[in-house]
């Protein structure tokens, strides 16, 4: 189907929002410690001429620490509403894993992504193109496989009573000077959106699960074309690249009355591992405990938690106990998702 046949397929269907949507889940995941992926990515580093790991190949963008364990518990336990639940990886399975689960849809890269761009390492690049995963409905919701649940949610939600979607608003400003990848490529985002639709606010989205549909992700396409195509021929996540899930689709529909922006502060936890400030354990431990004692206060208001490591690897023992810690207290219960 043509990006405009299925904006059109999806207005219509949007255009009739009384019941409640039928809603599908969609996890990104990969295994960095997998040999097989190591090869991968080294060979096409290599390729580049990449001598050293850059901001989009390091380790910290491919680690794992059991997170998606969890976040499928976190699914069982308090999104019970997701018709399938669509894990998206490049091949990889966890051993652990409950493959014969009724709702579960294994799906690779190459089911849904141009062959031309494979294998991608870009997890934007990815995001641009879930949309178009055989069988998912207009309705889905994206997550990480550091993102889980912590209280029942359904599908209101995700979307309000027009049909429109929820976005959990970051109320910090982006630092339009900021030489941080993360101010650096909203801003990039902010340029390329202001091109095309004219002068806008730009809002920080906060990292959880995010709420889009096929036809928005179409819109997008639409959109941004030439910025999208770019994604699809880079398998590396760069620092001048759009942010497609998490700030293009959310500020577009913004623009265009077809999202509604709540405070994410209210509704999702963030930790976050590693910072440019940590330069030292010394103050990585602290600032890292400090974020969990306070999450640990407020998680029964939270909706979703977000544990992410940042731009770089996590290297502190500690830090990694207590992370695996935090969720085996959070969800202790074996899922139906697992052997």
């Amino acid at each position: 189907m043509s990006y405009s046949a299925a904006v059109l397929e999806a207005d219509r269907s949007t255009a009739n929002c009384g019941a409640e949507p039928t809603v599908d889940a969609v996890l990104l995941w990969v295994d960095g410690a997998d040999p097989v992926l190591q090869a991968e990515i080294n060979a096409r580093r290599a390729a580049m001429g990449e001598v050293e790991a850059s901001y989009g190949t390091s380790a910290s963008r491919f680690s794992q620490r059991d997170e998606l364990r969890y976040s499928l518990r976190s699914i069982e336990k308090f999104a019970p509403f997701f018709r399938n639940i669509y894990l998206v990886t490049n091949g990889q399975v966890p051993a652990w894993l409950n493959k014969a689960h009724p709702r579960l849809r294994l799906t690779h890269h190459a089911d849904f992504f141009p062959a031309g761009g494979l294998p991608t390492f870009h997890s934007d690049a990815i995001q641009s193109y879930v949309w178009r995963i055989p069988g998912i409905s207009e309705h889905f919701v994206l997550l990480d496989d550091d993102m889980c649940f912590l209280s029942p949610v359904s599908p209101a939600d995700f979307y309000d009573g027009q049909g429109r979607i929820i976005v959990a608003a970051d109320q910090r400003p982006v630092q339009m000077r900021s030489g941080d990848p993360t101010h650096r490529r909203a801003i990039a985002t902010h340029t390329a959106l202001a091109q095309k639709l004219g002068p806008l606010h730009y809002t920080r989205i906060a990292h959880g699960p995010y709420a889009l549909t096929r036809s928005l992700m179409a819109k997008l396409w639409v959109t941004l074309p030439e910025e999208l195509m770019r994604l699809s021929r880079t398998p590396f996540r760069r620092t001048d690249d759009i942010k497609v899930t998490s700030g293009a689709v959310q500020n577009m529909a913004l623009r265009l009355d077809l999202a509604v922006a709540r405070t994410a502060g209210d509704i999702y936890g963030y930790i976050l591992l590693n910072s440019k400030a940590d330069f030292s354990r010394f103050i990585q431990v602290p600032r890292v405990c400090s974020s969990v004692a306070r999450f640990w206060m407020r998680r029964r208001a939270l909706k979703a938690l977000c544990i992410n490591d940042g731009n770089k690897t996590v290297d502190v023992p500690f830090i990694e106990h207590m992370v695996r810690r935090l969720y085996a207290r959070l969800f202790p219960e074996k899922s139906a998702f697992e052997l």
